[in-house]
């Protein structure tokens, strides 16, 4: 018999080498406040504030030294925390299946925390659960966990209202926002409203930001804010330049005699000059090039033909059928009759969950 045995480095590998950018491991960690069902989530960035200002003395002595004037990432929600329980099967108990069995939740593998890792070398938890009658503190020094390291410092705290806190410490301010060195040699006070925020992490965390209504019977997506040195970041997506875009591809759920989803595209005028110019090509189009007036007549003269072509509808057995391809193609099935019935099981699963909707 031999034995196998996992190397504590595994925890780097999960950690600072799969998750491949900051803005993953950001939304690695906004996915766990979003199924702690957390209304509201702060993302705090601070370089000119050393521990001593942002933390209470009792906070402040589980926290090397090294760490007290580190640049720092606050993840703060308020949901409904972590009891005793979970902190410990949840949080630090690395790949859990404690999701495993709750519908709708966004992390599933348990390694969601190990973000933490890609964003800085240090992680503070701070907890509390209306279960328990005390506030849980842990700090964890990456570097030591992947040593080895297995006992990490803890200890409880006054009791507060429902929240996590993940206090991240020697962060890399240009994972953030852009031209970060700059905040070191020049004033808040002229900086304030140059800060921007990068926009690769703009981008993702603006996939968690719906501009459009809340589907009934869905819990509304959280509110997410990014501060730096507690100064509010704008993190807006320009939802104004879609006036501009050529086409908008347009999906509504929504029961009808036709079926459940709606489905189409919108196309503007500067659309249909587009075509002309592919199709005479560019030194033709020199020649050939109407007025817009003449791009909006046209499209406004064909525009039923060009909506019914453009628009249709999907019935929920074919949205079924389709969900079933699409994970079939994802996923590898084998020959096996009983794997294969167990496959259709997790299929049949996967796609009621993308259902539960309608």
């Amino acid at each position: 018999m031999r034995k196998i045995v996992i190397d504590p480095r595994v925890i780097k590998h999960l950690g600072r080498d799969l998750i491949t950018s900051p803005e993953v491991a950001v939304i690695e960690l906004l996915k766990n406040s979003i199924d702690a069902k957390a209304k509201n989530i702060n993302l705090r960035l601070y370089n000119g504030l050393s521990c001593n200002e942002l933390f209470p003395a009792h906070v402040r002595d589980i926290i090397p030294k090294q760490y007290h004037h580190s640049p720092m990432l606050i993840v703060e929600d308020d949901g409904c925390g972590m009891n005793d329980a979970t902190l410990d099967d949840g949080f630090l108990k690395i790949a859990t299946d404690i999701k495993s069995n709750e519908e709708g939740t966004l992390g599933e593998k348990g390694i969601g925390r190990l973000a933490t890792q890609r964003l800085g070398t240090a992680l503070l938890v701070e907890t509390s659960s209306d279960k328990e009658n005390h506030t849980s503190y842990v700090f964890i020094d990456w570097n030591d966990v992947i040593n080895g390291t297995e006992e990490v410092p803890s200890f409880e705290g006054p009791v507060t209202s429902h929240h996590t806190r993940l206090i991240i410490f020697n962060v890399n301010l240009e994972d953030f926002i852009d031209n970060a060195m700059q905040f070191e040699q020049l004033s808040l006070d002229t900086t304030v409203f140059q800060v921007q925020i990068n926009r690769e992490l703009k981008s993702a965390l603006n996939f968690l930001i719906t501009p459009f209504a809340n589907p009934q019977g869905i819990l509304p997506m959280p509110q997410i804010r990014f501060y730096f040195d507690n100064h509010e970041v704008d993190i807006a997506f320009p939802y104004d330049t879609l006036i501009l875009a050529e086409s908008i591809h347009s999906f509504r759920f929504e029961p009808t005699k036709d079926g459940v989803l709606s489905y189409g595209l919108d196309i503007k005028p500067w659309f249909i000059e587009r075509v002309h110019r592919a199709l005479v090509k560019a030194e033709a189009f020199t020649r050939l090039k109407k007025s817009h007036s003449f791009y909006r007549d046209i499209l406004e003269r064909n525009s039923t033909r060009i909506e019914n072509t453009l628009k249709a509808y999907a019935t929920k057995e074919e949205l079924v059928s389709l969900f079933y391809d699409i994970l079939s193609d994802f996923y590898a099935v084998a020959e096996d009759d009983y794997k294969k019935a167990l496959f259709d099981s997790f299929i049949e699963k996967k796609r009621l969950l993308r259902l539960m909707s309608f």
